[in-house]
């Protein structure tokens, strides 16, 4: 099946990256108790995400308005990534691979980016259409992949809260 039609297999795995990264931001925010700014933040982060991922698999713009030229979502999207990455490795205190996972994920972002705008619209790379068409479906999915892998990380190095029910307490025989 050629990974631009609609219910590809290829469309499927990315909007799964995608509804399992909204999950995540979801996670995020019930964890952030206390802090308004944390939670409103990945709230939004899991909102739209989970919106890109009801549009991935279901299409809902080329329902609405066949043929519109998306390219330029995809462009500002692109462009806020930095911005949101960056702030996700603050606030929660990314290790360096982890960093270094969603650097390497902001490269295939870029490709992705550089070959959906390629197609004809802001100007020709000098490949053919399917070429681009798979090229684009590749570079999404490695881009997520790589975010998904990221989150993972931070997922895997977050510190364990213990419950006071659980835990023994200091002196406490068992």
């Amino acid at each position: 099946v050629p990974p631009s039609e609609e219910g590809a297999p290829i469309e499927a795995f990315t909007s799964g990256l995608l509804w399992i990264i909204a999950i995540y931001g979801l996670l995020r925010s019930s964890d952030s108790i206390g802090s308004g700014k944390r939670i409103v933040f990945w709230l939004a982060f899991t909102a739209a995400l989970g919106a890109l991922a009801v549009d991935e698999i279901v299409g809902v713009h080329e329902r609405t308005e066949p043929g519109l030229n998306d390219d330029w979502l995809k462009v500002v999207l692109w462009l806020a990534t930095p911005f949101v990455l960056h702030y996700i490795a603050q606030i929660e205190r990314a290790p360096r691979d982890a960093r270094m996972v969603m650097v390497i994920g902001f490269v295939f972002h870029s490709a992705y980016v550089l070959v959906e705008v390629g197609d004809g619209a802001a100007f020709t790379l000098p490949v053919s259409i399917d070429t681009l068409k798979w090229a684009e479906e590749y570079f999404e999915l490695l881009f997520l992949a790589c975010y998904t892998f990221a989150l993972w990380i931070l997922v895997l190095r977050a510190p364990r809260r213990s419950s006071s029910v659980d835990a023994p307490h200091r002196g406490d025989s068992i």
